[in-house]
């Protein structure tokens, strides 16, 4: 009686698990329909990917990332390292011979990945992306050595022990301090950063 009611239980399990993954793939669709119209003029040529400076250290390359994206591929689009490790050289933007603008549709799969918690194996970058932004916000610059230390604190501390001599060196040298940056009339950075928002939101 009890295998068979837990039988029951991981069944049912199984069930939500797969109408959850269903809701967010369709989610997902409607979302790049409504905000990614251009990838569906891709041609699939591979300009993108052959111009990409990035290319051979991604996991799929652009022209990999628009046709998954084109068809609704939520996981596979935005789990992926690629999106993360666009340089916006624009290369692939000025030679697209569709003219779609590829660099920001890394930006908007960007975004959708932070919005829904999607996070690739090499988690370091979006931590990068969103303690970056937060810290610009609340002081109006960037230490270094303080940045380094909120991504390694959630990406797990024991990583940053690889880079402790570099550190070592770069604190001996004056390069970087452990003194927190801040510029005057940081709440009209913030205002200014917010009407970006706003307008960003009102454009998509």
């Amino acid at each position: 009686f009890t295998k068979a009611v837990r039988n029951q239980v991981e069944v049912a399990g199984m069930s939500v698990a797969i109408a959850t993954r269903g809701h967010q793939q369709d989610s997902f669709s409607a979302w790049v329909g409504e905000e990614l119209p251009d990838i569906k003029r891709c041609l699939q040529c591979g300009t993108c990917s052959s111009l990409c400076p990035l290319a051979s250290e991604m996991g799929a390359g652009p022209r990999s990332i628009m046709a998954l994206a084109r068809r609704g591929d939520r996981d596979g689009a935005l789990a992926n390292s690629t999106i993360w490790l666009c340089t916006s050289c624009y290369a692939c933007t000025v030679a697209c011979p569709q003219e779609i603008p590829v660099t920001n549709v890394m930006y908007a799969l960007k975004r959708k990945a932070l919005s829904d918690g999607v996070l690739p194996e090499r988690r370091e970058v979006p931590i990068l992306a969103e303690e970056f932004g937060g810290m610009v916000r609340r002081t109006g610059r960037v230490t270094e050595s303080w940045l380094l230390a909120r991504i390694y604190r959630r990406a797990g501390i024991h990583k940053m022990f690889r880079f402790a001599p570099l550190g070592a060196r770069l604190l001996r040298r004056g390069r970087v301090g452990l003194g927190v940056e801040k510029i005057e009339h940081r709440s009209e950075l913030a205002r200014v950063l917010d009407v970006v928002a706003t307008r960003e939101e009102v454009g998509s």
